[in-house]
């Protein structure tokens, strides 16, 4: 991909990035887009798809330009392997030049052949130290995807694991605020039920979430709910 076919890519990647900006908080259509893109811009790819991998088995499909990527990633899910699995869990580039002919993942092989798909680009993304994922890219000819369509990849995957890890930071602070408030609530509730310092109150829900073995969250959650101390 040279001249004008290469300023339109980096045209189309500096438009994800200022849509990024803008709309920073629209986790599914930013990750959909940087998938659309991807088969937009890279000329063999037909199909286009982005996963997070959640434990040693679990996989999460965040976006996928077709039923085909949903279908083939669900397979890996219940196989406990497959190309877009391992490069998640390995953090590198897996390829497949010939679906056909690759003895890596038989099974897999066999249902991406009857799905159409010949061959494979799979990207690594770190979205955070312990949450990793994959955006991969489908043909439908064999040796497909070549060292200058790796390089654009390369660039929306960058691209797709910063919105992943932006938007999943930003829930994971939202949850630990709304965690903090409901426990302060439960606190309030307490000290004025008992006449005691916050820090008895504290050491009482502590207390009662050991005794029923509850968590501590869910503990303060009932006494707001209930107001029974």
């Amino acid at each position: 991909m040279t001249g004008i076919e290469d300023r339109e890519s980096w045209t189309a990647i500096e438009h994800l990035v200022r849509l990024f900006r803008l709309r920073s908080n629209d986790e599914p259509a930013l990750v959909s887009a940087v998938c659309e893109e991807a088969v937009r811009l890279i000329d063999p790819a037909q199909h286009a798809g982005v996963i997070l991998a959640i434990g040693r088995r679990h996989l999460e499909v965040v976006a996928a330009t077709s039923p085909v990527p949903q279908q083939l990633d669900e397979l890996q899910q219940r196989e406990g392997a497959g190309p877009c699995l391992d490069a998640a869990r390995s953090q590198s580039v897996i390829r497949i030049e010939d679906v056909g002919s690759d003895a890596r993942w038989p099974t897999f092989a066999e249902h991406a052949t009857a799905a159409g798909v010949r061959s494979m680009l799979c990207l690594p993304l770190h979205v955070d130290t312990s949450l990793f994922g994959t955006l991969s890219v489908y043909a439908d000819t064999p040796r497909a995807f070549k060292d200058v369509t790796e390089s654009v990849a390369r660039v929306l995957a960058v691209l797709a694991a910063i919105t992943l890890s932006e938007s999943r930071g930003r829930a994971n602070l939202e949850r630990a605020l709304e965690s903090r408030d409901l426990i302060g609530q439960a606190k309030g509730i307490i000290m004025q039920a008992r006449r005691i310092t916050a820090d008895e109150a504290f050491a009482l829900l502590v207390r009662r979430s050991q005794e029923t073995n509850t968590k501590l969250l869910d503990v303060a959650e009932d006494v707001v709910h209930t107001g029974v101390v």
